[in-house]
């Protein structure tokens, strides 16, 4: 495709025709935000699509620009009108997992293997006499490599940035995952996603199995490999998490729920989470659910309790939430 120029005005419509591989789809694809071509440019409403970096002109064309393909590329689950509108329902979420875990989350990993005593079910949160300061020869390297808490300096102005435990009320009122900390992150696009099954995932997964069938004594084996992992750094061992065995989980019953948790404070974020909570059925996921309203109600943050349907059989069929579906680019695959 050489020596060709296009202009659309507002308002127009035009049709490109021609024979079988004259270039109208290389043509469309340039135009489009989708082919940077080797030479020349390409302006819509007077931006230049290819002086903008790959996540900028992704957002540039989210916002501007909508595409019907020789393969259309729908999404199977929706009907007509959903495959419309979930551009519009993709706009701003957030990428493959929550970046902001719910506090309850967070504040059980530090209770279980901060080395710290806490009284009650959840940690101080409200003021800056709640700030947490860990032992590093102590506590569990996964909450310093998982999680932002406290606070962090802002890139874009140098300003601190106060989070949960300083701050218990608000949208900056929970920690959130430093895991999928990516400074090209533009609110729809990342190179952070996870989409690869992680060797911790399968030896929790065999520990279930074992202690499922067998009981907890051959099953201890499979998670301390993880927990081995877990507190191994460069400059040393810490002490948390410290190994399970018939001391500290003792019983098939109390390996059941504990691996349920490891699984959280190991794959945080990692897209396990919906399924985790349904798959022990509705006993669990009824604690769940009360865990995380009774957190709510702690922390004072009244407006983000889960809502429970009368019969709670419903609410654990209801599926994936699609903004959080349509936010991760790499879902189909």
């Amino acid at each position: 495709m050489r020596g060709v120029s296009l202009s659309v005005s507002k308002g127009e419509f035009v049709a490109l025709h021609g024979p079988s591989g004259c270039g109208k789809s290389t043509l469309l694809l340039a135009a489009g935000g989708l082919l940077k071509p080797d030479a020349g440019s390409v302006k819509i409403n007077g931006q230049d699509l290819y002086a903008l970096n790959n996540s900028r002109r992704a957002q540039f064309r989210a916002g501007h620009l909508g595409f019907v393909f020789q393969q259309f590329h729908l999404v199977p689950y929706l009907d007509v009108l959903g495959n419309v509108m979930v551009t519009e329902i993709a706009t701003g979420t957030t990428a493959f997992g929550r970046i902001r875990p719910n506090k309850e989350m967070f504040t059980d990993h530090v209770r279980q293997y901060s080395g710290q005593t806490f009284s009650g079910d959840f940690i101080p949160a409200g003021n800056n006499g709640a700030i947490l300061s860990f032992d590093e020869n102590i506590t569990d390297p996964r909450i310093d490599e998982t999680y932002i808490y406290n606070s962090y300096i802002q890139t874009n102005n140098g300003s601190e940035k106060k989070l949960f435990p300083i701050r218990n009320k608000g949208n900056d009122a929970y920690a959130q995952l430093k895991k999928y900390k990516d400074l090209t992150y533009d609110g729809t696009t990342t190179i952070k996603n996870i989409i690869l099954l992680r060797y911790a995932d399968i030896l929790l997964s065999r520990a279930e199995v074992e202690n499922e069938i067998n009981g907890p004594v051959a099953a201890y084996g499979y998670v301390n490999q993880v927990l081995l992992r877990a507190r191994t750094t460069s400059s040393g061992s810490t002490i948390q998490p410290e190994d399970w065995d018939a001391t500290n989980v003792p019983t098939q019953a109390d390996f059941h729920e504990r691996i349920m948790k490891e699984r959280e404070y190991e794959l945080n974020g990692e897209g396990h989470e919906w399924f985790d909570m349904r798959r022990h059925g509705l006993g669990r996921f009824q604690e769940q659910v009360d865990h995380h309203n009774a957190a709510v109600d702690f922390y004072g943050s009244v407006n983000n309790k889960d809502f429970i349907f009368e019969n709670i059989g419903v609410e654990m069929k209801i599926p994936i939430p699609l903004a959080e579906i349509s936010g991760n680019n790499l879902i189909n695959e």
